[in-house]
């Protein structure tokens, strides 16, 4: 643990600086939204069964991304319940809204306390994870802007050429798998982990087929969260439209500046207005309401989950 401790920040202060960040931006965003005379009275459109609904598939989102957890966590050690990878992940998602790369370092120190995880090793298997993520987003990414294209006539170039761009990439990766000489070089270092963890995952087609599966379901669920939320704030939005508009995430792996993306996120999406045929102030307010209602999901069940693994750290199972 005090090797992963050494190489962050002080908790406090990380967490002062992302709440001041997070609030800058919202303050920053809503005065945009005033400036555009934004029609907030649209909102009251968004009905209960709405947030009920989007309550329940985000349980289902952590359900799955959990099950993806624990099919990878079991290339290191098998011994780790599901009910920790539940846990884990309500806690990880809580964290990272709250400051940035929270919850991967909670989850860390957790799983090296209780399983004497070695820490090089687990952030390796999950950078290995990397590839089948960004590789599934990209697959949904690409797919929805050409059949947004060729339905609608309508399609953004310059996240297409990136979406390019960034497959190349991966394809190199998995093509050439490079090792670089380690250096104090991020990107150089980044690449060194995603390599190290797919050398660990490659060889087990099982366990790459599951970890896809569930990566693609992920985005689809994301997907029909933005439809509910959109279509209760009554605009004409079709399913392709945020199958794209979920597909943009995999850009805020590479721009991991902020917690949860905040900021991020809505700027790709006001960027997009020109495929989903929704004005940017609209897209950005849609956005905050998910940001929102998930957030206070995370709240409660994220301090409750933590409240749960501190108990177990401290007393054992049993107690």
């Amino acid at each position: 643990m005090t090797e992963i401790l050494e190489k962050q920040k002080p908790p406090f202060l990380s967490l002062v600086i992302s709440l001041f960040i997070s609030t800058t931006i919202v303050i920053l965003i809503l005065f945009y939204l005033r400036e555009n005379d934004i029609n907030l009275e649209i909102i009251n459109n968004i009905q209960p069964i709405d947030f009920l609904f989007i309550f329940v598939t985000h349980s289902i989102f952590v359900l799955l991304m959990s099950i993806f957890n624990k099919i990878l966590i079991n290339t290191i050690d098998p011994n780790v319940s599901l009910l920790d990878c539940i846990f884990l992940q309500y806690v990880n998602i809580f964290f990272n809204k709250l400051f940035l790369k929270g919850g991967g370092l909670y989850r860390a120190i957790y799983l090296k306390r209780k399983y004497y995880f070695s820490y090089t090793l687990f952030i390796s298997t999950f950078a290995g994870a990397f590839l089948i993520i960004v590789s599934s987003q990209l697959c949904i990414g690409i797919i929805s802007m050409i059949l947004i294209y060729l339905f609608f006539g309508r399609i953004n170039l310059i996240i297409f050429f990136i979406y390019l761009i960034i497959s190349i990439i991966i394809l190199m990766i998995y093509k050439l798998q490079p090792k670089f000489k380690k250096g104090s070089n991020w990107v150089v270092n980044k690449i060194n982990r995603v390599t190290a963890g797919w050398q660990i995952i490659k060889n087990k087609p099982g366990t790459i087929s599951n970890l896809l599966l569930i990566s693609i379901f992920t985005v689809v669920i994301q997907a029909v969260q933005l439809l509910v939320i959109y279509k209760s704030m009554k605009f004409d939005i079709n399913y392709l439209e945020v199958l794209y508009l979920s597909s943009l995430s995999i850009i805020l792996v590479f721009i991991n500046i902020t917690p949860d993306g905040i900021g991020i996120r809505e700027s790709l999406y006001a960027f997009s207005s020109d495929i989903v045929n929704i004005s940017r102030p609209n897209l950005i307010l849609g956005s905050l309401i998910l940001r929102t209602i998930t957030f206070i999901i995370a709240s409660i069940v994220g301090i409750i989950s933590y409240s749960i693994l501190e108990y177990r750290l401290f007393y054992g199972d049993n107690q």
